[in-house]
């Protein structure tokens, strides 16, 4: 969705998603706020900017968890304690929150359900136990955090670039996946349960590496490590030990080179009437498109603009 900009408070803070709040405005500084939201199936991205200071009360959605994120310099206060771009507030599902600013910032909220933040294995028993039961101003690994901002800037970049990033099933199953893993680590949720060792006789080692590739052949999505880890019922940690004793990678890599090759035969059977370099990378789940160029020439020895320019070779 387009960033949408308006001139009155009101109408602002009711385009605000994932919470029910009320907002009050502390004094008028330049009377401008825009918003835009970006959905990844379940996941919702907002990016703000308000040209005013705001003090946000209110309660959050019950089927997730949101990371509040300023942007910039200026800092606000989140449940009573000092925030900023390094310290985000973190809001648990159905948490009370009181966010304040006193001039005109920018911020960023991830919202993640609560579905994609629960291990496979706790999901029948109380998932709730380990998820936040109240809103605190965290202070996560400065690089992780950092990635996370770089990660939803490009993101907004290759949306902006290529609409179809944020349709094609195969780019919102890989952007999901990325977003809810950065999510799940700032929080401190592994899906890597400590499983008991299974000593991994041959037999046993191809039985999982069987299932897996079957799964992935039978999937019409791009299939995912949980996917694969429900598949062959093993841990995330046990498939990845697996995948670099029989391909020397682990499944995730193994998955991106597979979808590399999809999309290079759709290059090369294709013109430059007929798509564009970004239209296949988001078919085949690539929306970064700097990181797909570059990644594609290391495999290849060429750029996809390269490959899909020659002649269209027979599929």
């Amino acid at each position: 969705m387009d960033r949408i900009t308006f001139h009155e408070f009101e109408a602002y803070t009711e385009s605000v998603k994932d919470a029910d709040m009320r907002c009050t405005l502390p004094r008028m500084e330049l009377p401008v706020w825009s918003i835009q939201n970006r959905k990844i199936e379940k996941i919702h991205l907002q990016f703000a900017r308000e040209g005013c200071g705001n003090i946000a009360e209110g309660t959050t959605r019950p089927d997730g968890c949101i990371l509040f994120v300023p942007q910039g310099e200026k800092p606000g206060r989140g449940n009573g304690k000092l925030m900023n771009q390094d310290a985000p507030l973190l809001l648990g599902p159905k948490t009370e929150f009181r966010i304040c600013f006193e001039h005109a910032h920018d911020w960023f909220s991830l919202f993640v359900p609560e579905e994609l933040l629960v291990p496979p294995n706790l999901r029948d028993h109380d998932a709730s136990s380990i998820l936040p039961k109240s809103g605190r101003v965290i202070h996560p690994n400065a690089a992780l955090l950092g990635r996370l901002r770089s990660f939803v800037g490009r993101l907004n970049s290759a949306a902006e670039l290529e609409p179809a990033v944020l349709t094609e099933p195969n780019s919102l199953v890989e952007v999901r996946d990325e977003l809810s893993s950065m999510f799940r680590e700032i929080m401190g949720i592994t899906r890597d349960p400590e499983t008991p060792a299974i000593g991994r006789p041959a037999a046993v080692r191809e039985h999982i590496i069987r299932t897996a590739l079957a799964r992935i052949v039978a999937m019409e999505e791009v299939p995912t490590v949980e996917d694969l880890v429900i598949a062959t019922n093993v841990s995330e940690r046990t498939l990845r030990s697996v995948f670099c004793e029989v391909f020397g990678m682990p499944p995730l890599r193994y998955l991106r080179l597979r979808r590399l090759h999809q999309s290079r035969k759709s290059l090369r059977t294709l013109s430059p009437s007929e798509t564009t370099v970004a239209a296949i990378a988001a078919k085949y789940g690539f929306w970064d498109f700097g990181r797909f160029a570059r990644d594609y020439r290391h495999v290849f020895g060429e750029l996809p603009s390269q490959t899909l320019r020659k002649p269209s070779v027979p599929g």
